[in-house]
């Protein structure tokens, strides 16, 4: 039985050695020959990963170009609006102070010259009558004093043509008032719109930031790429030979078992002898 056992167990180390070393003459071979494959498949996967960073690099580049463009056009617009608002709320005294002067001012003044012409036409009168009565007593060389309108109808025609601008300022300052009233709406909206597109200058502007640090990351990944394209062959060598060098060293020992294989069969044929 010890015999058998022995036979058995040094068969067992020989075949086992056997299979170990043509796995390790068959590592080296497929290592030897895998090297260029790796390689190629490598350095592929790397120009694929590299054309996809430069295609992202230049969608970045035009999205950055597209967001300073409308950021340049919102500023401008921004610009404009606020413009347009202090334009408008200079505008706005102005308004006022027309509808004052045509509502208060103009009136006044009317009244006032038609008060200094109905005191005209009453003087007008005076001497239109004493004129009449001068020429009717032939006291003026026998001038008669005949006008087709009146000294004092005429006066009196000019104060009445007065009658009518007076309700006429009325409307003016009326609709003056409205547009003033319109005019500050419309100044309160064009400001809110002015902030407004002032947050989305705001909000192009933090996409601008954030499209500069992907870009900042893409560079820092090219950057890296490169590195890694430059060690790779490096790498891989050291790869080989490490492998290389694991399958040696599993050949020697396989040489071990082999002949503590051998040694055990020469055991038990002495067992028998």
């Amino acid at each position: 039985m010890k015999k058998f056992l022995t036979r058995f167990i040094g068969f067992t180390l020989i075949v086992g050695a056997i299979l170990g070393l043509v796995f390790s003459i068959a590592g080296l071979m497929v290592v030897s020959s895998a090297e260029q494959q790796v390689a190629a498949r490598a350095l592929a996967g790397l120009d694929l990963l590299d054309r996809a960073l430069a295609t992202t690099a230049d969608g970045l580049s035009v999205a950055d170009g597209a967001l300073m463009e409308a950021e340049e056009t919102v500023a401008s617009l921004e610009i404009t609006t606020l413009s347009v608002s202090q334009t408008i709320s200079d505008t706005i005294p102005l308004v006022d102070s027309v509808a004052s002067l045509v509502g208060k001012s103009l009136p006044t003044s009317i009244r006032a010259a038609q008060a200094s012409l109905d005191a005209a036409e009453s003087s007008a009168k005076i001497a239109d009558d004493t004129l009449a009565v001068l020429t009717a007593l032939a006291l003026l060389g026998g001038v008669e004093y005949a006008p087709p309108v009146p000294l004092h109808t005429s006066i009196g025609q000019v104060s009445d043509s007065l009658d009518s601008l007076p309700p006429s300022f009325s409307e003016m300052e009326s609709g003056l008032k409205t547009t003033s009233i319109n005019l500050a709406r419309i100044e309160t909206d064009v400001a809110g719109l002015s902030g407004n597109i002032g947050q989305i200058d705001a909000s192009v502007a933090d996409a601008r930031s954030v499209v500069g640090q992907y870009q900042g990351v893409v560079a820092d990944l090219q950057a890296e790429l490169v590195s890694i394209r430059a060690a790779l062959p490096r790498w891989l060598l050291l790869l080989k030979w490490g492998i290389s060098l694991i399958l040696v060293w599993l050949g020697i020992a396989q040489v071990g078992l082999l002949s503590q294989g051998v040694e055990m069969v020469r055991r038990a044929r002495l067992i028998n002898q």
